[in-house]
């Protein structure tokens, strides 16, 4: 009985909750990170003085998202293109905000497109 009531409860709260499922665009992610840089301090590790939601989903996403690419560069059986250089999430940020600007014809893509950014901007150094 405990588990439907729990079950039952987590529908009810999935129905009446905004859609937070929605997918960004590449040009709602660099708002996003436009904002995270403007909140940071000249000198100081971008992803460690921000206060704003929309800064903390950027540097979530890209380093989650850088992350999983290290992994892949770290992965000598690895033989996709997307693969990333270590690196802090300020560079990816960096790396992100300037391949957006050069590439306005994106921004109507899916933030998951921010994976090409990096691995454009941000090579695998790595010999296979």
């Amino acid at each position: 009985m405990k588990v439907h009531l729990k079950f039952g409860a987590a529908l009810i709260l999935l129905a009446t909750s905004p859609a937070w499922a929605v997918e960004g665009t590449i040009q709602s992610l660099r708002d996003k990170c436009r904002t995270a840089e403007s909140l940071s301090i000249r000198d100081e590790p971008l992803d460690t003085l921000v206060d704003a939601p929309d800064a903390y989903y950027c540097l979530g996403f890209m380093s989650g998202m850088g992350f999983a690419l290290q992994l892949n560069c770290a992965d000598k059986n690895y033989k996709g293109p997307l693969a990333i250089m270590k690196g802090t999430t300020g560079q990816r940020v960096r790396a992100f905000l300037n391949w957006a600007d050069a590439h306005p014809e994106t921004w109507g893509r899916s933030e998951a497109y921010a994976v090409r950014a990096l691995a454009e901007t941000l090579p695998c150094d790595q010999e296979k």
